[in-house]
């Protein structure tokens, strides 16, 4: 009689725009789908998939369902960007928000051997990019969240009830006292570039330090999640 082996469980990333997912695919060495804005991949034997929701609860949902159907067991991360709520947090510093004390723990322990700043808390959820200083204090004052993203607790309340875990790891994009857009580029091409500043021309001033924020925030995230996969997947 031959003893067949349960498939293992996937890990599914979950980023919202192309400015979060193409970078994490390339630092995990994912390879592209068929289906635009996927990627495929293994660790340690444990299929990796990669999903540019877009921005917002409901398209997050709408995209890790359609996975619901291929898969019926999963872990999700939620990932990407998210801004600070307190001013002690910088771009680049990681907010581990994992239910499990362990898995947190041993998160953090793997992002400080790696000599990241990282903190293990909850993010808060909004349906809209909160860009005023008053605002994100105000929001963390009344969350007792480190950082707001709008894409987590909707993905954590679609896994209720399902055999899901769902974790999220951010890296901090914008401090309290940057000003953002209230939008993300809707493609990397040239015109549609162009047309974004067009629109967004009061944030100009603000763009190279977003810029340099940005950079501080994937290489913190993309350093980090090689490792992160590597310890959740052996």
């Amino acid at each position: 009689m031959s003893l067949q082996m349960a498939p293992a469980k996937p890990v599914v990333l979950c980023a919202a725009t192309s400015w979060e997912a193409r970078p994490l695919a390339r630092a995990l060495r994912l390879l592209p789908t068929s289906s635009a804005g996927a990627w495929k991949g293994a660790w340690g034997g444990r299929p990796v998939v990669l999903l540019q929701t877009g921005m917002g609860g409901p398209k997050a949902a709408e995209a890790i369902s359609r996975l619901g159907a291929t898969f019926s067991s999963f872990d999700v991360i939620s990932t990407g960007f998210a801004g600070a709520l307190r001013r002690d947090l910088k771009p680049g510093h990681l907010i581990l928000d994992i239910g499990d004390p362990d898995l947190a723990s041993r998160a953090l322990r793997r992002a400080n051997d790696l000599g990241l700043s990282a903190n293990w808390g909850i993010l808060a959820d909004s349906d809209a990019v909160v860009s005023r200083p008053a605002d994100k204090l105000r929001l963390g004052r009344e969350s007792g969240a480190l950082a707001v993203d709008m894409e987590t607790a909707a993905l954590k309340a679609w896994a209720r009830g399902r055999d899901c875990n769902v974790w999220a790891v951010r890296a901090v994009l914008d401090g309290v006292d940057d000003v953002l857009p209230p939008s993300a580029p809707r493609g990397r091409h040239p015109r549609a570039l162009l047309a974004y500043a067009v629109a967004h021309i009061q944030f100009l001033r603000s763009a190279p330090a977003l810029v340099v924020n940005r950079r501080k925030a994937l290489a913190s995230l993309t350093r980090f999640m090689g490792a992160f996969l590597s310890d959740l997947c052996r």
